[in-house]
């Protein structure tokens, strides 16, 4: 859940510099394909954070790129060109104006956690060093959640620089295929910024149990997805999140992926030759509410496409 939530804040982040010998073979993607009478899109499941020895694309991605001319990404890469506009962008939606601070919305407890972590690891994080002193008493809950999540994303030597949509964006830059987003960077601020205080809260507690666990808990995640295991990867990104945080669940996961399905289902409309390609984080393909289960139940065919994964 955290890695993608950590999608929306990605542009903030700073590149982490691990540098690692071996490349890590990834020969089960989560790639799946919808087709229709004169068309396909190709929907590509990514982990929005991975190590430089993760950069080898899946021979199936690599195929159903060549046969892709229409890329949709979950934000249009032009639109977080500038990491510092972006960041900037959603500094400027995260800051109180209602003369109200951080702490009216914690409790003493969740307070004195927050300050444990800050006062553990705050000097030594860039991103969590934002949090440092009175200055967040200004900022909203959500803010701070995402920071707390990137910061554990740093903390486990993951790197954005190094994920999967950001090697697909790599990939296509040299091309002149159409590249859009399913959705704007302002649409994503407004995700959080639309989150009630108690949706808030809950992600703020996730972050901050997420982070208190390690860098094992990324570790983990990582390996579920490099080996394509569907079924672990909901679980560990998406059941308990969807059980213990349904309001925070439906926001960030079933009402966009709603929206999207709409859009998918307009471009293959659309499309009377060639093929899309649709990335975005592999949450939004996991699951009962997922864009692969809603496709399902709105009529169409959609078969995943990983040659080595044992798919009966």
């Amino acid at each position: 859940m955290f890695l993608k939530i950590a999608a929306a804040g990605m542009a903030m982040v700073l590149a982490s510099g691990v540098a690692f010998a071996d490349t890590q073979k990834v020969d089960k993607p989560f790639l799946w394909k919808a087709c229709d009478s004169d068309s396909c899109v190709y929907l590509l499941g990514t982990f929005h954070a991975l190590k430089k020895q993760d950069t080898r694309i899946a021979p199936e991605v690599a195929s159903a790129q060549a046969q892709s001319d229409r890329f949709f990404f979950e934000v249009d890469p032009a639109e977080t060109k500038d990491p510092m506009r972006a960041g900037m962008a959603f500094l400027e939606a995260a800051i109180r104006t209602d003369g109200s601070r951080l702490d009216d919305d914690l409790t003493p407890a969740l307070q004195r956690k927050l300050r444990a972590v800050l006062d553990k690891h705050g000097q030594k994080s860039e991103v969590l060093a934002l949090l440092n002193g009175e200055g967040r008493q200004q900022l909203e809950v959500w803010y701070v959640a995402l920071l707390l999540t990137l910061s554990g994303v740093e903390k486990g030597e993951l790197d954005p620089e190094y994920g999967l949509d950001k090697q697909m964006e790599g990939r296509l830059s040299a091309t002149d295929a159409s590249v859009q987003g399913m959705e704007s960077m302002q649409d994503q601020i407004d995700v959080f910024d639309a989150l009630g205080k108690k949706a808030q809260i809950q992600l703020l507690e996730e972050s901050l149990d997420s982070f208190e666990k390690g860098p094992a808990v990324f570790a983990k995640l990582r390996n579920t997805w490099l080996a394509g295991d569907e079924r672990a990867a909901w679980t560990e990104l998406g059941s308990t999140t969807k059980k213990n945080y349904p309001e925070l669940y439906q926001r960030i996961q079933t009402d966009r992926n709603t929206l999207w399905v709409q859009k998918i289902e307009n471009t293959m409309a659309e499309m009377k030759s060639g093929n899309a390609m649709v990335i975005v984080g592999t949450l939004h393909l996991l699951g009962d509410d997922s864009v692969i289960a809603m496709l399902k139940r709105n009529g169409h065919t959609v078969e995943r496409v990983c040659a080595a994964c044992n798919l009966r």
